[in-house]
């Protein structure tokens, strides 16, 4: 299925509530989405990258529609789905320029400093990346205990879902090997390009 560019950008199913704020304090809003599998949002990326964040931040202009955009530097340590450089760009929706503030709530949260692993689409004809199904498709790396973790913040999402059944795996933290070894053996299709690898 061919997605818009909106639907890209923004990486989601459901309804998209975003707040333009001038001056004013921000009032809680909530993006109302469909609730990913870990296999649907690997079935809807085509590259999942474990890697740094390296630099954020918004670009200058304002878009056609007056929609202001982010950006985030990432430096590949490995691709566990795709393959591709070392260094790769991802896009969203929201940022602040000036007293203009777009904010999409749910979005990926990318700190600078961060190790994540992020299920992205990607672009070719633009060289950009979008996290699949907002903060669902981004996982961040905590490695400062004795076992390294990944874990989510999927504050500002709301789930719906067809069929009422658990959503246990929404909130789960995992150990970092756990969570890695569902890419092995790798999905067929998909070939990985290992760390130190990279073009």
């Amino acid at each position: 299925m061919l997605l818009t560019f909106w639907q890209r950008a923004v990486g989601v199913v459901g309804s998209v509530l975003c707040v333009v704020v001038l001056h004013y304090p921000m009032v809680a809003q909530s993006t109302v989405v469909e609730p990913l599998s870990m296999g649907d949002l690997a079935a809807q990326s085509q590259r999942v990258v474990r890697a740094d964040v390296v630099a954020r931040y918004v670009l200058p202009h304002r878009g056609d529609r007056g929609e202001i955009y982010t950006r985030i530097e990432l430096r590949v340590r490995t691709y566990l789905l795709g393959d591709g450089p070392r260094e790769i760009t991802v896009q969203q929706l929201g940022g602040q320029i000036g007293d203009i503030q777009m904010v999409i709530s749910g979005n990926a949260n990318f700190e600078v400093g961060q190790e994540v692993i992020a299920y992205l689409d990607y672009e070719p004809s633009l060289d950009l990346h979008y996290v699949i199904g907002l903060a669902q498709g981004l996982f961040v790396i905590d490695s400062t205990g004795p076992t390294p973790t990944v874990h989510r913040d999927l504050d500002g999402l709301s789930f719906y879902q067809v069929i009422a059944t658990p959503m246990l795996w929404l909130e789960t933290v995992q150990t970092l090997e756990t969570f890695l070894s569902q890419f092995s053996p790798r999905p067929i299709g998909f070939p990985t390009v290992q760390e130190g690898e990279l073009r």
